[in-house]
């Protein structure tokens, strides 16, 4: 249970003063904070951070406060991620660890997450959780594997539970009463505050038409061109119709946003409530052991080193949090390509490995000068100067090269990675950016203000699929920022300036208008099925997203009919196409695809 609260139920305990109805009561939860609808409760504590102090502003003390008052108001998905917090604040092994996790397990198993809830009361039994308390966590553990019907278990625990209790240094009597309250805790069901949804990730699709033999990401419908005019990129080598796999791509080099580097694993990038520290350097998080074990081989080239960089660095550099944020992505470069190749990255006698095959890839990419390389490279010999152990100067003089040169290749080359999720009780489908990733094939793809591939994220993995039918010997394009339909053509401009390059699409060249200046109907008739669809979709999201319910967009009718509809609009003139009606099946076509990265069921233990 939160702090708070054991500190009071303690007090009574060991000082005999219990009051029965009050200690009865203090086994309950606050009030209730029920979903709508098909909704992940993950979203909602993913959405909860940006309700949460964030990480340059608060103390362990500071989080512990945050989470105990988000508690006594029922805010259980912000208690929660403030207790995360603390635990990252704290020492492996220290009470102040043990009680944020306790405090953590407490809010898990009301929100009826009771797997999740037994790990955190168990890696508080392991710290230096008090003693005296100890048959508290013994009896949340018996109630959650009683809930998940693992009565064995459950009863294991009870047992554990009243051992404790009898071996607690008060009264017979006190004994007795706590007993009692047990006894009829463990009788009673836990009271779940929410309605809990299970999320399932899927695996992504196969490649259509066999796969490339030299570049297995790559559909054998694709070939990589060159011209003068557009460098190296993608055609089609057969006619290609709406939903046709392209490319399915793993990063040469990824890492979290910092924002979102509290709820998700740093390995796997999936969310999750159970989120523990690396227990040497504390700043970076994994879901399991299993990823903790996965992420070894390139964590721990570049665990104490960006210890010393978060809380030494930056602090005697004084740097912005934007700056800071940037020449961070040096120690995912030197982890995952690994620091002796690329202190060699431009020696042609040194050992061929895969990560060195993915770091020569990775910097065949194009890149666009600075006026401040020099300055760039200087911090990056700094950085790595005062973060890793290198007494030779001309190792460290060439990974400062090297640093320098891949973050400008980032610069232009890096993607978004992104995950669905639903704002607030709205049922609006939106993506989130929570990583960043390099991939280095999938980087030869041209920008399209108008594309006619979209990528969506299986974690990981990078998937383009084509968003509407292409003609063999076509180019294939991607986005690298806004579509035509929400911002007009000089601001597109403007934001693609730092590619160094003028797109030349049909919405560029045309000057196609706006979503909200196109007409609302289609200007050929499309029958019966066309208001099916616009039905579906109640109103245009607050944001690019699309106001559909998961159940709906997730459909396989739902994908068909704007599959049907699309191709209806491929017969007429091209400017049929400029209205909102084809955005509006453009869009269905997208979020299909990217809602169907998971899937979500309601869990049938709660």
């Amino acid at each position: 249970m939160p702090p708070e609260w054991e500190i009071t139920f303690t007090t009574s305990i060991l000082r005999a003063q219990i009051n029965l109805a009050v200690l009865v009561e203090s086994f309950k939860l606050g009030p209730s904070t029920t979903h709508l609808g098909m909704r992940s409760d993950l979203d909602d504590f993913i959405k909860a951070y940006t309700n949460v102090r964030t990480s340059k502003d608060g103390t362990y003390q500071d989080f512990l406060k945050e989470g105990n008052l988000r508690y006594k108001r029922g805010e259980l998905f912000e208690a929660a991620a403030a207790y995360t917090r603390c635990v990252c604040l704290s020492a492996v092994g220290d009470v102040e660890r043990a009680k944020a996790l306790a405090s953590r397990s407490a809010v898990l198993m009301s929100l009826g997450r009771f797997e999740e809830s037994v790990i955190d009361s168990e890696r508080a039994l392991q710290h230096a959780y008090p003693e005296k308390l100890r048959f508290r966590l013994h009896l949340r553990k018996a109630q959650c594997y009683k809930e998940l019907g693992q009565l064995l278990d459950a009863e294991n625990e009870m047992r554990r539970t009243r051992e404790l209790i009898a071996a607690s240094q008060v009264s017979d009597e006190q004994k007795q009463e706590i007993a009692d309250i047990a006894e009829k805790t463990f009788a009673g069901r836990c009271e779940v505050k929410t309605t809990r949804v299970r999320v399932e990730y899927t695996r992504p699709p196969e490649l259509s038409f066999g796969t490339d033999a030299l570049r297995p990401c790559l559909s054998t419908a694709v070939e990589i061109a060159t011209s003068e005019k557009y460098g190296r990129h993608f055609i089609a080598t057969r006619d290609l119709q709406t939903g046709d796999v392209m490319f399915k791509e793993e990063p040469a080099v990824c890492g979290l946003k910092s924002e979102v580097k509290w709820t998700h694993c740093a390995h796997c990038f999936r969310p999750s409530y159970t989120l523990y520290p690396c227990n040497t350097c504390n700043k970076v998080l994994f879901c399991c052991n299993e990823c903790e074990k996965a992420a070894s081989p390139y964590h721990e080239v570049i665990c104490i080193p960006r210890k010393k960089y978060e809380d030494e660095f930056k602090a005697e550099y004084d740097l912005s949090e934007n700056i800071f944020a940037s020449f961070a992505r040096i120690f995912d470069f030197l982890a995952f390509l690994g620091v002796e190749n690329c202190a060699n990255y431009d020696n042609p006698s040194h050992p061929r490995s895969e990560r060195f095959r993915l770091l020569t890839e990775f910097l065949t990419l194009i890149h666009h000068p600075l006026p401040y390389e020099e300055q760039i490279k200087s911090l990056c010999s700094d950085i790595i100067k005062h973060c890793f152990q290198i007494s030779d100067n001309a190792k460290v003089a060439k990974l400062a090269e090297f640093c320098n040169l891949a973050l400008l290749k980032h610069n232009a080359n890096s993607f978004s990675i992104e995950e669905c999720f639903i704002y607030d009780q709205s049922d609006e489908i939106d993506l989130k950016h929570v990583a960043y990733g390099s991939y280095h094939v999938a980087s030869l793809c041209n920008h399209s203000c108008d594309p006619n591939v979209v990528c969506t994220y299986y974690g990981k993995t990078m998937v383009g699929r084509t968003a509407r039918p292409i003609k063999k010997g076509d180019q294939l394009f991607i986005r690298y920022c806004n579509l035509f339909y929400n911002l007009p053509k000089e601001t597109r401009r403007e934001r693609l300036s730092q590619y160094n390059f003028e797109c030349d699409c049909d919405a560029c060249r045309f000057d196609w208008p706006v979503a909200k200046l196109m007409a609302e109907d289609p200007s050929f008739f499309l029958g019966t099925d066309a208001p099916n669809l616009k039905n579906l979709a109640r109103k245009e999201s607050r944001t690019s997203g699309l106001a559909m319910k998961y159940v709906d967009i997730a459909a396989v009718e739902t994908f068909e009919l704007a599959r049907m509809l699309q191709r209806a609009y491929f017969e007429p003139a091209l400017h049929s196409r400029l209205d909102q009606m084809y955005k509006l099946i453009q869009m269905v076509i997208f979020y299909h695809w990217a809602v169907n990265t998971r899937t979500f069921t309601h869990d049938p233990n709660v």
